[in-house]
């Protein structure tokens, strides 16, 4: 049976936020193997985190969901479907936080998946990430928090305890008058505040003057000009507090107005510097280093090198990574059930194999040999799971000076049941950091699709 996706009204501009790192890779494209937790563990959970869906050129994040039904933001809730989604935010946590010490105790305190569960209790705004779709609570936003700011201030427990509580929430038509057996026991409450309420009169004298009505046993007589006094000063006291709204209003919408501009700025120079990073030409005192990629890969040479390699061909699949030069580069494939096929060892049983990790250098700076011909694989040599499979490679060293770094181009090659794809990729010295070692985040290539 197809499921259909629903996109919610959000965007989400990825320079607004900080997004958590699991394993040197981005949260976002852990949420497949978190859903697979999920369904596994606690199927009603299962839509709770909305899919993220990055648009990179536009540098926008959309969010989808699977659940069905009428979609209705947080920030539109009434005051008792807000009061009812915080008590059903609270026991979702706490499914989550007993599936996360199910896998700790599992001893999978440390795999990708446990990891990323626990991050993903993280929102900058609860309100405005918050949506109701059908029956079902779909969070957006989540694994993230502001720019700029501590992690700790977007932490969804503490978000839920800093609501409002039912008691402050109270409507203005649930608020009911004492009864008459209350009045009966406070005398107090009998006070006259509402002319409607007040008694009968039967007497046309009393009607006719008021002023001799009092509640004070001992009325206090007070003159004209006194009276004149008091109404002038409260009409000052209200004229006062009138212009420190009015000057309170001007100052927030001015720093409101300031705030937002500056962040426009901010985007536009990171958009100029990106765009000036990519058109710079290399200098001229560089011209021997000569910054221009190598080229990839030829089509005979990865045939001649998978050759020499002996790459089993009878493989489900082999995904091959080749590139021209003595750096240490990573091939990664993440399977359907979450778990990742790299130079880390796999938990599964059904996972791949690496046959040959190339130009490895370890943390004392003891290299295998390293060659200007590498060559990667990683082969499924029997039956594989459905589902998909996503291929990404990353710069794990470049095993050199920073000033000797040159763009690595690197080709991969997919062998399907003897079907061949090939696709291409480049590491850019701006897409490098050096804090102990040069290296790279992942770059995702492609996927491919294992069917039932």
């Amino acid at each position: 049976m197809k499921t259909f996706m629903s996109r919610l009204p959000i965007t989400t501009k990825r320079r607004d936020i900080d997004v958590k790192i699991i394993s040197g890779q981005s949260i976002f494209d852990l949420h497949q193997q978190i859903q697979i937790l999920l369904k596994r563990e606690s199927p009603k959970l299962s839509n709770f985190f909305a899919e993220p869906l990055v648009n990179s050129v536009r540098g926008e994040i959309n969010w989808n969901t699977r659940a069905v039904g009428s979609i209705k933001s947080a920030s539109d809730f009434s005051n008792s479907e807000w009061e009812s989604a915080l008590i059903q935010l609270k026991a979702n946590t706490k499914l989550i936080n007993e599936i996360v010490t199910k896998l700790e105790t599992a001893g999978r305190s440390k795999s990708s998946g446990t990891q990323a569960l626990q991050a993903m209790l993280m929102t900058p705004d609860l309100a405005k990430s918050l949506f109701l779709v059908g029956n079902e609570l779909v969070l957006t936003q989540w694994g993230c928090h502001e720019f700029g700011t501590d992690a700790k201030n977007a932490d969804l427990f503490e978000q839920i305890e800093k609501q409002p509580q039912k008691t402050q929430l109270i409507e203005p038509e649930h608020v009911q008058e004492n009864s008459p057996l209350e009045n009966e026991a406070n005398p107090q409450n009998n006070v006259i505040s509402d002319p409607k309420s007040s008694p009968i009169v039967d007497d046309p004298a009393a009607i006719a003057e008021p002023q001799t009505i009092s509640l004070d046993p001992q009325p206090t007589i007070r003159t004209d000009s006194t009276n004149f006094f008091w109404r002038w000063l409260i009409l000052l006291l209200l004229l006062i507090l009138l212009l420190i709204g009015l000057i309170w209003k001007y100052w927030s919408h001015n720093v409101s107005n300031n705030e937002t501009v500056l962040r426009t700025e901010i985007t536009e120079l990171w958009t100029t510097l990106d765009k000036k990073i990519q058109d710079c030409p290399p200098s001229a005192n560089n011209e021997s280093n000569n910054l221009r990629p190598q080229m990839p890969v030829s089509t005979e040479e990865f045939s001649t090198r998978q050759s020499e390699n002996q790459i089993k061909p009878n493989s489900k699949v082999n995904v091959s990574l080749a590139w021209n030069n003595q750096t240490d580069l990573d091939l990664i494939v993440l399977q359907p059930d979450g778990h990742f096929v790299s130079y880390k060892p796999c938990e599964a049983s059904t996972c791949g194999s690496l046959d040959i990790d190339a130009n490895l250098c370890n943390p004392s700076g003891n290299c295998r040999q390293l060659t200007t011909r590498p060559l990667e694989n990683i082969s499924w040599p029997g039956k594989m799971l459905p589902g998909k499979y996503v291929v990404s490679v990353r710069l794990y060293s470049i095993n050199s000076q920073k000033s000797d770094f040159q763009p690595i181009a690197y080709t991969v090659q997919i062998t399907q049941d003897g079907e061949k794809n090939t696709f291409q990729g480049l590491i850019r010295a701006q897409d490098i950091k050096c804090e102990e070692r040069c290296s790279s985040q992942p770059q995702k290539v492609t996927e491919f699709t294992i069917k039932q």
